[in-house]
């Protein structure tokens, strides 16, 4: 079943849940016409270093709503990282250069679609987290 963007199965022999937004996800790459591209291993390029335009620039129109448009469709999907909430702070005067490192978060999903969150009734209490930051 999906509820809000996420997959919720539920397995009760394995008495195991698991979470998925690949539905969502796909559809997001999908949306933005990036499917065929090649899969990233990082969520924004190593040693990536974005600026604001220079003073007095003004981002085209179509730009800076594919750009904002993007960043909301990412917001939904990863709120709280690190690298959205950079993005996020160039929505209204988006570069070439950010629509890339935005477009580098969708490579990065499109290499981790499969993903999942298992919760699963085992007699062992705890938690186990594993992150891909540097």
């Amino acid at each position: 079943k999906n509820f809000l963007g996420m997959r919720i199965e539920h397995d009760r022999k394995k008495l195991m849940l698991t979470l998925d937004q690949q539905v969502y996800t796909e559809g997001i790459i999908s949306q933005f016409n990036l499917s065929s591209s090649k899969p990233r291993k990082t969520l924004l390029p190593k040693g990536i270093h974005l600026e604001k335009g220079p003073n007095g620039y003004k981002a085209v129109d179509t730009k800076r709503t594919f750009y904002q448009q993007m960043i909301r469709s990412l917001i939904y999907l990863m709120i709280g990282t690190w690298a959205v909430s950079h993005l996020l702070q160039y929505m209204q005067e988006s570069m070439d250069e950010h629509i890339e490192a935005a477009k580098h978060v969708f490579y990065y999903l499109n290499e981790i679609l499969n993903v999942k969150i298992h919760y699963n009734r085992s007699g062992q209490l705890g938690l186990i987290g594993y992150s891909d930051a540097n």
